[in-house]
């Protein structure tokens, strides 16, 4: 496998739970922040919300840039 297979292969897949307890911010502010197009909205899998793991991380180091 390449680089990019193995990336795929390894990426998690985050719960509200998971981002929540990533971000340390409330099940509440994330919703909003996604209705607001603040933060990166979910993939709908069945009656779960989910966000690759990368793209919470990627949004975290845009808000540590800004300061």
């Amino acid at each position: 496998m390449d680089s990019q297979t193995d990336k795929i292969n390894e990426e998690r897949w985050l719960t509200y739970k998971d981002v929540t307890h990533l971000t340390s911010f409330s099940r509440w502010s994330i919703s909003r922040w996604v209705d607001a197009k603040v933060f990166p909205k979910p993939i709908k899998v069945g009656k779960k919300r989910l966000w690759k793991e990368s793209v919470v991380r990627e949004w975290m180091e845009k808000q540590e840039e800004k300061g």
